[in-house]
């Protein structure tokens, strides 16, 4: 061997890979691999060549190469941009952490560790780490504008509209900053002034999205399709744009439409596995099960055994109770993605109907390294440990001291409670547009308001927000202290509002039982209760059940606590415990005001 070999090698490997020959590259880094088995270069460079095609071999090669503990760290680098795209967070994070002891001066790094912190909800980490971060002009504008997007998370809209108004001046045709600009003026509600920030944008897919979304908001339902199906002719494959377009037709009743936009889009694109799994996963939230089961079997026998299409097909066998044919699949698409925690979960589910509750939290506790916030996860966990008779279950679900039932007090400014609860009867009335239960939710025989329920600049839903965030601080302050329990681990005290809206159930009307994965604590306080709904009731209509699941297991399931709603009454818990409602009958309608709260990290 010429010793020079290696280098020449390495060399015609490197020009092949920056030509993007890179099947030519893997060819050459093998055999420079041959030669020279440590070479933390063409391990490097075989890690970059497979990221694509192979994500699983890359992985490998980026492992062995960081091994080599060089003082190069190109390679950790990389890796972690890598496990960023793969959407791996908590494993990303760990080494852009250790990169940043030693490369603090790279914004890359630093840009990495403020976008996994916004990903995973952490805005106050995200937004630490970008105040203290010295930009470069060159990549000041993805900073503004993750910058913005953050303070728009944390609930600071006008700081972010200044941000971006400031540098709008220095980029006053940047598509990412405009973008960002129409999301905060649609969220403060300033809908004409977000339409016309999009008459700034070049015509393309999302401004056209956006655009539909705004005419929906604005209750101008036409200009509304009509933006979304002009997005869909210029990108097919555009699931958002779907996703808004058929919730449209279905929350307003238009059945001969709802799901069309699918049909087209396969015409236009036979082979987009998206449109396909899109399309299935909206048959499946419609109940529409035999025509999911139709177009999965299709979907498979055009792109074969690919995991997500094994695992809709299995979804399918378990909504038509084939339990034996839906662990099967499951397994198999786990086989291909073990670390997917919507698999992993799934096949727990199974596995506890089986009384294999060993074997499910085994697959529970996976789960939970890849997601350790996941609410579901620890519904589960609790559900398992129940039903073994682990005193774990008591500890995570501790009823008497995480779960609050109290009414709340009179704010100042009203002279009775009465007068002002009927003010916000009024106020929240207004916002029930749709005339049907949401798609994607749990509500059944009922409507839901549309968007931030705390956004509106109605004043009395102002002093109904302030009255609940008072309520709430007393009850987080008073929380015990356990730093190995999953709620109370995480509780700093300081809390935002994640999610907030308003329910309003007819007669027959109620929850399915569900839990909020990406909650903290779940509220839900009651605006309207008809009369029929009393604390004498043996039967319970309309009262709200904590702890019986979704799962159909039979004798096994049960309701831990049962309470009957009252007006005025906010009821507080865990986000992980499973709740729903039974119906009830009545010529009066159930409105509540259900919101979650999640930690201010």
């Amino acid at each position: 061997m010429q010793q020079n070999e290696p280098a020449r090698l390495f060399q015609f490997a490197l020009n092949c890979y920056q030509k993007q020959q890179f099947l030519q590259a893997k060819q050459l880094c093998t055999r420079l691999l041959k030669l020279k088995p440590n070479s933390m270069d063409a391990m490097h460079l075989m890690a970059l060549c497979c990221s694509l095609d192979a994500p699983e071999l890359a992985e490998q090669y980026f492992e062995q190469a960081i091994s080599q503990q060089s003082t190069n760290k190109a390679p950790q680098k990389n890796y972690a941009n890598f496990l960023l795209t793969r959407r791996r967070y908590n494993d990303a994070l760990i080494h852009y952490k250790q990169l940043y002891t030693t490369l603090y001066a790279d914004t890359d790094i630093a840009y990495g560790i403020a976008f996994i912190y916004y990903q995973q909800q952490q805005y106050r980490a995200a937004l630490n780490t970008i105040q203290k971060t010295d930009i470069q002009s060159s990549d000041q504008i993805k900073w503004l504008q993750l910058s913005a997007r953050t303070l728009l998370k944390l609930g600071d809209e006008n700081e972010a509209l200044q941000l971006l108004h400031s540098a709008l001046k220095q980029y006053p045709k940047n598509t990412g900053l405009l973008q960002t600009k129409v999301l905060v003026l649609r969220q403060l509600q300033q809908l004409q002034q977000a339409l016309d920030c999009l008459k700034k944008m070049p015509d393309d897919p999302v401004k056209l999205y956006l655009a539909g979304c705004i005419h929906y908001d604005l209750k101008q339902h036409i200009q509304a399709e009509q933006k979304l199906h002009q997005a869909l002719r210029l990108q097919p494959d555009y699931i958002d744009a779907h996703e808004a377009l058929n919730k449209l037709y279905w929350e307003h009743g238009n059945k001969s439409k709802f799901l069309s936009s699918f049909n087209q889009a396969l015409l236009a694109l036979p082979n987009s596995l998206p449109i396909y799994l899109s399309y299935i996963s909206h048959l499946l939230m419609a109940e529409q099960v035999s025509d999911a089961f139709r177009l999965a079997t299709q979907a498979l026998d055009h792109f074969g055994q690919q995991h997500p299409l094994i695992h809709a097909l299995g979804t399918i066998h378990y909504k038509q109770e084939d339990i034996a044919h839906a662990e099967k699949l499951y397994l198999q698409a786990l086989t291909q993605s073990p670390d997917n925690v919507r698999y992993l979960l799934d096949t727990a589910s199974i596995l506890m109907k089986k009384e294999a509750y060993n074997e499910a939290t085994d697959l529970l506790e996976r789960a939970k390294l890849v997601q350790p916030d996941n609410q579901e996860i620890w519904a589960y966990l609790g559900l398992c440990w129940r039903l073994v008779q682990d005193p774990k279950h008591d500890w995570l679900n501790d009823y008497s001291r995480l779960v609050s039932i109290k009414k709340l007090p009179t704010p100042s400014g009203y002279s009775s409670f009465a007068a002002f609860w009927q003010e916000l009867k009024i106020a929240v009335a207004k916002l029930h547009i749709t005339e049907h239960q949401p798609l994607d939710q749990s509500v059944r025989n009922g409507s839901q308001t549309v968007g931030f329920l705390f956004n509106t600049s109605e004043k009395v839903i102002q002093v109904y927000h302030d009255l609940l965030t008072a309520h709430l601080q007393q009850y987080v302050e008073n929380l015990p202290k356990d730093e190995s329990h999953p709620l109370l681990q995480r509780n700093i005290t300081a809390f935002r509002f994640s999610g907030a809206w308003s329910v309003k159930l007819k007669s027959e009307g109620f929850h399915t039982n569900h839990v909020h994965k990406q909650g903290w604590l779940s509220i839900c306080t009651y605006l309207n209760v008809p009369g029929s709904i009393s604390a004498t009731d043996p039967g319970r209509q309309g009262w709200l059940k904590l702890g019986e699941t979704s799962l159909r297991l039979g004798d096994r399931d049960q309701a831990a606590l049962t309470i009957c709603p009252e007006e005025g009454l906010c009821v507080i818990f865990p986000s992980y415990i499973w709740h729903g409602t039974l119906p009830f009958n009545s010529d009066e309608e159930r409105i509540t005001l259900p919101c979650d709260i999640v930690p201010d990290l």
